[in-house]
């Protein structure tokens, strides 16, 4: 008799967790990438339509020619996010080129595209793993991994690791030559929303990796959240200097929301070509 009232307890248990299994919704890539989202802060989503802040790196500060150079990021209506450099001559070709390689990167943090945007034009999928990440003890992972429509793309894969937030921990760029950029990020929130503070990149070099870490400073412009300062290091696998590739500081300054400053710095965009006209039919 209490043999039989142990098994049905035991069978009871089981039902009521298959239930419970079968009632609980299985989280979809989309479902991850509209939490992650909803989680982050992004100025787009507070207001921001028209962007211009000026770059300064403290490194060429003192350079006669590139201590000059005005560089300033702008941002135009979610379709265009792009650097100006001024008081450089173009007879210094290599030297804008090197100033824009610089500074590229900056503007996915002062304006950084939505999860919903990194994994356009890709075909995703999700996947739950088992995953320790200090200070996250007792969370659940998953990947979000998207593989590109375009089978001429360079990239074979991008994968995010996320929390059941969507807070992002850790990112993979797998390319179609066998290489891979692996980077770990690190949030802090501030008031209901998280940003991203820091990013490690993991790089290697011949036969050695190499660290690149960025450490955003954020601060508040007419009530929008916007980096005041970027530090980007570079590290040795023993996290010493690399003597061929420094340190650099970048403070923004001047920051000028929606007052039609990058409208006026950005050229016109070209016009789109008018479709020629159709054959006169016989």
């Amino acid at each position: 008799m209490i043999y039989r009232i142990i098994s049905l307890l035991i069978i009871l248990t089981l039902l009521a967790g298959a239930v419970w299994a079968k009632g609980k919704a299985r989280l979809t890539p989309q479902m991850l990438i509209d939490r992650s989202d909803a989680v982050y802060y992004y100025p787009q989503s507070n207001g921001v339509t028209d962007l211009a802040v000026d770059v300064t790196i403290a490194q060429v500060a003192n350079d006669p020619v590139a201590g000059k150079a005005l560089v300033t990021f702008c941002y135009l209506a979610k379709e265009r996010r792009e650097f100006v450099i001024s008081n450089v001559p173009e007879t210094q070709a290599k030297l804008r080129t090197w100033l824009l390689s610089m500074v590229s990167p900056l503007g996915e943090y002062i304006v950084p595209r939505a999860s919903a945007e990194a994994f356009v034009g890709m075909e995703p999928r999700v996947l739950k793993v088992m995953r320790e990440i200090a200070g996250q003890s007792g969370m659940n992972f998953y990947q979000l991994i998207g593989t590109p429509k375009d089978e001429k793309s360079p990239i074979k894969e991008y994968r995010v690791l996320v929390d059941e937030q969507g807070l992002a921990h850790q990112v993979e760029t797998e390319g179609r030559d066998g290489s891979v950029i692996a980077a770990r990020i690190e949030n802090a929130k501030i008031g209901d929303k998280w940003v991203i503070t820091k990013i490690s990149t993991r790089m290697m070099n011949k036969d050695s990796a190499q660290w690149e870490i960025a450490n955003v400073k954020y601060g508040e412009v007419d009530g929008v959240t916007l980096p005041e300062q970027i530090t980007i290091q570079h590290r040795n696998a023993f996290d010493q200097p690399i003597k061929e590739m420094p340190d650099f500081t970048f403070t923004f300054k001047n920051y000028r929301i929606n007052k039609g400053a990058a409208a006026a710095l950005l050229p016109a965009p070209a016009p789109e070509a008018a479709p020629a006209p159709a054959a006169d039919a016989k």
